[in-house]
């Protein structure tokens, strides 16, 4: 254990990393700030591994490793797991930001747009602010974790 991080030779331990990279994966697939065209796809795949290796422990300590294997089911299922967890966030922040732009217009402020320049567009002001405070609604009420 060098650095208080398991033995991947053990048995399971390497099926047990591969299963938590898949987890991890599929939210970072569609989680609202990872999930971004900005964020470089060699950050995304540092941020999967670390976390991934950060997981681990935890993972080995609920887990029965003599009847972790890597099947066909498995990666899709710890996937689907994952993706699932980050649509959920990504459809409270969305929801946010529609009810945002319905206020813009509701308002009349649906002419002062400004520019987006990660997605190349413009967007209300309301939509934006409204998405930006409800990620960080999320991130204060604990639901990263």
């Amino acid at each position: 254990m060098l650095f208080g991080l398991p033995d991947f030779a053990a048995p399971g331990v390497a099926a047990a990393f591969v299963l938590t990279a898949l987890r991890v994966g599929g939210l970072l697939l569609v989680a609202p700030a990872w999930s971004a065209k900005s964020v470089p796809m060699k950050l995304r795949t540092a941020v999967l591994v670390v976390f991934a290796v950060l997981l681990l422990p935890s993972a080995l300590q609920t887990a029965d490793r003599a009847t972790l294997v890597i099947t066909p089911a498995t990666f899709l299922a710890e996937t689907a797991i994952g993706f699932a967890l980050g649509l959920a966030a990504a459809l409270v922040i969305a929801g946010a930001e529609f009810a945002g732009e319905l206020a813009t217009n509701t308002i009349g402020l649906s002419g002062a747009a400004i520019f987006d320049p990660v997605n190349n567009t413009q967007g209300a002001i309301l939509g934006s602010f409204m998405q930006l405070f409800a990620l960080t609604l999320l991130l204060v009420a604990g639901g990263h974790v």
